[in-house]
């Protein structure tokens, strides 16, 4: 009696241990449900399991825990005026890294030979040569936060 109130014990700590690590690394309620319940059923077969025979059996369980950190990535570069982009760099992951564009005049249309680097939000201002009109140039990104696996 007292191997089977232990052996219940650890079971329910397993248990619980392997539902609150799928619970850290899942993205949905639905398949922490789905996997919680799934334990739930394995410790309550192997219960039902020690009662009738004389030695204890154990449910095989196993996770496979993917390893990622959170990274904040710029998804877009986005040329919102005086700017016109030609160039994107991406990072080892596929994410825009920076960009290249040349210098454009919105009131003639004149796009300089002129180019510049952005690797962030850029503000900055450019003097056409060809109508002399003062413009602005500014470029914006989008940025979100990212999970990314580690390389092996």
């Amino acid at each position: 009696m007292k191997k089977l109130i232990t052996v219940i014990i650890s079971l329910t700590l397993v248990a619980a241990t392997l539902v609150a690590c799928s619970k850290a690394n899942s993205n949905t309620n639905e398949t922490t449900t789905a996997e919680s319940g799934t334990q739930a059923q394995a410790v309550e077969q192997t219960q039902e399991g020690m009662e009738d025979s004389t030695e204890p059996s154990t449910a095989n369980t196993s996770t496979t825990v993917k390893n990622t950190f959170s990274k904040y990535v710029i998804v877009s570069f986005n040329a919102v005026q005086g700017a016109v982009i030609y160039k994107q760099d991406y990072d080892i992951h596929g994410y825009p890294e920076s960009c290249q564009f040349y210098k454009k005049c919105d009131a003639c249309g004149y796009v300089s030979n002129l180019n510049g680097q952005a690797r962030g939000n850029k503000h900055t201002s450019f003097h056409c040569t060809e109508c002399g009109n003062d413009q602005e140039v500014e470029i914006t990104v989008d940025q979100q936060w990212v999970e990314i696996p580690y390389e092996n």
